[in-house]
C-alpha cells in the first residue's frame, strides 16, 4: 500500500522515531484504519493498489465505500473527524435485543418487588375472571352495561399480561434481555390495549346516557347488534391508532444503544434512545393521540352533562341516588384513568427516567386494571348479589 503523507510526524500526532499508523487492506475492498488523533486525519492521502482483479480503488470517507478512481487523480483526502467516524460505525450496528434495567439501582428490593407485582397480577386475574364467570352464569347480568364490563375485564387481563410476566422474570431471575421483535410486540400490544380501554370507557358512557336519558328506548337503541358494533369499533380504533407509532419506532436506528431504563418497553423511553431524528414522529404521534383523547373526553363529558341534567330534574332524592349509583362506578374509573393518562403524557419530558416515573407508568399499566373489578364489585349491587348467589350454590 502506498501512503502519501504531506505532513510531519509531529502534525500526525506521533513522536519522531515512532512507527506511523498502519493502514492495511485485510480483504479486497475492505479497509481497516486505526484510530489516529483528530489532527492526524487532516491531510492524509491513501491510495489502494490493485486488488485481485487488477482494479485500483479509492476509499470514500463520506459513505465508507470504494469508488472508482477519478480522472487525473490517484489520491483522496481522509477528512472525517473522530466523532463522525464513530457515529458512522455506530449507525451500522444493528440492535437485535434490548436490556430492560427495571429497578437495577435497588438490588436489595428485587424480591419485594417480585412479591408486590405478583400480588397485583393475581388480584387482577382473580377479580376480572370472577366478573367474567358471573356474567356467564347469571342471566340477570346479560345486559348491555355488563356486556361492556365483560369486554373491559378481558382488556384488563390482556393489558397486565403484556408487562407483568416479563417484570416478574426480571425481579426473580434477573432475566433482563428481550429480543427486538418481542419488545416491539410488547410495545404495540401495550399501547393498543391502553387505547382500547379508554375508547371502551367512552362507549360505556354512551350506554349510561341512553339508559338514564332515554330509558324507554334503551332496549331498542342498545340492542345486541349495536353493542357488538360499538365494542368492535373501540377495538379497531385502539389497534389502528398506534400503527404509526409502532412503525416509526421500529424503523429507527439506535446506534448500538439497547439499555431501556424502565420496567417494560415504553414508547417514550425507547424514543429517547434513538439516534435518528424523531421530531417529526413525536409531532405526529402527539397530535394524533391528543386529537383522539380529546374527542373521547368531550364525548364522555357531554354524556355525563346530560346525565346530571336528567338526575337533577328528578323530584325524589331516593330516585336520584338510585340512578346515580348505576353510573358512579363508571364515573370513578373514568376519572382515575383519565387523570393518570393526562399526568403520564402531559408531564415534562426529561432525559433521565426516574424511579417515580417508573412507578407512575407501572400504576397506569398494572394498577388501574387491578382497581377496575374492585370498584365495580364494591359499588354494584347486581354483581354482589350474583357473587353471593354463586357462593351459595357452591356451599350447597
Amino acid at each position: 500500500m502506498d501512503i502519501k503523507d504531506p505532513v510531519s510526524h509531529e502534525h500526525m500526532g506521533y513522536a519522531e522515531g515512532k512507527p506511523k499508523p498502519d493502514y492495511r487492506v485485510y480483504h479486497p475492498g475492505v479497509l481497516r484504519l486505526p484510530r489516529p488523533s483528530e489532527s492526524a486525519l487532516r491531510g492524509v492521502s491513501v491510495y489502494l493498489p490493485g486488488d485481485c482483479n487488477g482494479k485500483s480503488h479509492y476509499f470514500d470517507t463520506n459513505v465508507y465505500r470504494f469508488t472508482p478512481p477519478q480522472t487525473h487523480s490517484r489520491f483522496f483526502l481522509l477528512q472525517q473527524t473522530m466523532s463522525t467516524w464513530d457515529m458512522q460505525r455506530g449507525n451500522q450496528t444493528q440492535v437485535t435485543e434490548f436490556i430492560i434495567l427495571g429497578f437495577s439501582d435497588y438490588p436489595n428490593l428485587q424480591s419485594l418487588l417480585f412479591v408486590v407485582f405478583l400480588c397485583i397480577y393475581l388480584v387482577t386475574l382473580m377479580g376480572n375472571l370472577t366478573i367474567l364467570t358471573l356474567m356467564c352464569i347469571d342471566s340477570r347480568l346479560h345486559t348491555p352495561m355488563y356486556f361492556f364490563l365483560c369486554n373491559l375485564a378481558i382488556l384488563d387481563v390482556s393489558l397486565t399480561s403484556c408487562t407483568i410476566p416479563k417484570m416478574l422474570s426480571i425481579f426473580l431471575m434477573n432475566n433482563k434481555a428481550i429480543s427486538f421483535q418481542a419488545c416491539m410486540t410488547q410495545l404495540y400490544m401495550l399501547m393498543s390495549f391502553s387505547g382500547m380501554e379508554f375508547y371502551l370507557l367512552t362507549t360505556m358512557a354512551y350506554d349510561r346516557y341512553v339508559a338514564i336519558c332515554n330509558p324507554l328506548r334503551y332496549s331498542v337503541i342498545m340492542n345486541k347488534r349495536a353493542c357488538a358494533l360499538l365494542s368492535a369499533s373501540a377495538c379497531a380504533v385502539g389497534f389502528l391508532d398506534v400503527v404509526p407509532q409502532s412503525l416509526s419506532i421500529s424503523r429507527y436506528s439506535f446506534c448500538g444503544h439497547n439499555k431501556i431504563n424502565h420496567l417494560f418497553c415504553d414508547f417514550q423511553t425507547i424514543l429517547k434512545m434513538a439516534c435518528s431524528d424523531t421530531s417529526t414522529s413525536k409531532l405526529l404521534v402527539n397530535t394524533l393521540d391528543l386529537i383522539l383523547v380529546l374527542i373521547s373526553l368531550v364525548f364522555i363529558l357531554t354524556s355525563y352533562s346530560h346525565i346530571f341534567s336528567s338526575i337533577l330534574k328528578m323530584q325524589s332524592v331516593k330516585g336520584r341516588y338510585k340512578v346515580f349509583s348505576t353510573c358512579s362506578s363508571h364515573l370513578m374509573v373514568v376519572s382515575i384513568y383519565s387523570g393518570t393518562v393526562f399526568f403520564v403524557y402531559l408531564r415534562p419530558m426529561s432525559k433521565a427516567v426516574s424511579s417515580v416515573d417508573k412507578l407512575i407508568d407501572a400504576f397506569y399499566s398494572t394498577g388501574i386494571p387491578m382497581l377496575n373489578p374492585i370498584i365495580y364489585s364494591l359499588r354494584n349491587k347486581d354483581i354482589k348479589a350474583a357473587l353471593k348467589k354463586g357462593m351459595g350454590r357452591r356451599e350447597s
